[in-house]
């Protein structure tokens, strides 16, 4: 299969947080399973690692690594739907999508992108760790646009069994639980 991945974070092998190790280990499980991988930073640099194409889209500048001040500058406030329309219709014409089997989904930033692909949104985080960095406004906005990209094959999955009810809850739809202990 061909598999994209979407990530916010420059990931090399020196990273340790949550996110980025998860995509490493996710991306080297698939890899190692036979897949094409290609996993896309918005930031960083383009490489290439066990079999695993890192490609950065440089969206900040060349070599520039972003971190949550530099996304905030980028987009503002998440708390309408048209900055999700205009971050998906950056990063369409970014990425040719057309040959991946199904795109995995990193951070709510990416969640209009690559409509016309099977995707998986993998929620990395919880409201109290998402309001650090942003306000009660925008997660009700991020929450309309996953109960509206449902109709567009859209699977979620949550990194904890503690979080799955809250989930499904919100969502009113089908969440999945796939806890980062399980290999």
């Amino acid at each position: 299969m061909q598999i994209a991945i979407l990530n916010p974070w420059f990931i090399d092998e020196k990273s340790i947080g949550g996110t980025e190790r998860f995509v490493k280990d996710l991306s080297k499980g698939l890899a190692s399973l036979g897949h094409h991988v290609d996993v896309y930073m918005l930031s960083g640099r383009s490489y290439t690692f066990e079999n695993i194409n890192f490609i950065s889209l440089n969206f900040f500048g060349n070599n520039i690594i972003a971190d949550e001040y530099l996304l905030k500058n980028k987009f503002g406030q998440l708390n309408n739907e048209q900055i999700y329309d205009d971050i998906a219709k950056n990063i369409d014409n970014m990425i040719d999508f057309s040959h991946y089997d199904f795109v995995q989904i990193n951070s709510h930033l990416f969640l209009k992108c690559c409509r016309n692909k099977k995707r998986i949104y993998v929620i990395h985080s919880n409201l109290n760790e998402f309001l650090v960095s942003n306000s009660k406004e925008d997660f009700e906005v991020m929450i309309d646009v996953m109960k509206k990209e449902i109709e567009f094959d859209i699977k979620f999955v949550v990194v904890s069994n503690a979080y799955l009810k809250f989930w499904k809850n919100k969502l009113k739809s089908n969440v999945y639980s796939i806890p980062h202990a399980i290999n």
